[in-house]
């Protein structure tokens, strides 16, 4: 029906006529054939085209081919695709955890950290002689660097939460050179 709708339209229009269909011949396998001709008035009234016409068989055979790639492609990204997200969701739950256990440890070595420094203020404020008061200044500048590392361990876990706040503050140069030497001192 479309091949003789095609030829009265093109009959009634004079339009070029451009067609692809499929010839079914007894016995043979099905061939994809093209049309593409221009009509012509006869004097008479009657219609003549001047064209070709062209076996296309291996090129529609090569659309259905990359038709077939082009549906397992999107099948793959689709896939894929759910893979990914997969994996996504799977980080950022790690992400999460890792998270709160960052934030949980940092607590739990606060604590005890916050006792360590304490009793050395306390044995800092009893101690008379030079080198203690020296070893006990050193081992609470230490305990104040480590008590930095676990607030930046914890800040860390801030920042991925999306909790952090950053604050300007005034420091000393020269103090932060010092105090870094004096807690690297016996090491050196």
């Amino acid at each position: 029906p479309a091949f003789f709708t095609a030829i009265e339209e093109s009959e009634r229009t004079l339009a070029p006529w451009h067609h692809e269909y499929r010839v079914l011949a007894p016995g043979q396998d099905p061939r994809w054939m093209q049309l593409d001709a221009i009509p012509e008035a006869e004097p008479d009234g009657s219609v003549l085209w001047h064209g070709f016409i062209s076996d296309i068989g291996t090129r529609k055979a090569t659309e259905a081919e990359l038709d077939q790639y082009r549906h397992h492609l999107e099948e793959l990204v689709y896939s894929r695709t759910g893979e990914l997200a997969q994996a996504r969701d799977a980080a950022e739950a790690a992400s999460r955890a890792k998270s709160v256990f960052l934030a949980n440890m940092s607590h739990e070595l606060r604590t005890p950290l916050n006792g360590i420094m304490g009793m050395t203020a306390l044995a800092l404020r009893a101690a008379s002689d030079e080198r203690q008061i020296d070893q006990l200044n050193k081992s609470l500048g230490a305990s104040r660097h480590l008590l930095a590392v676990i607030n930046d361990i914890l800040d860390i876990s801030k920042i991925e939460a999306g909790r952090m706040t950053l604050e300007e503050r005034n420091f000393s140069l020269p103090e932060l050179f010092d105090e870094t030497l004096r807690m690297q001192e016996d090491a050196a």
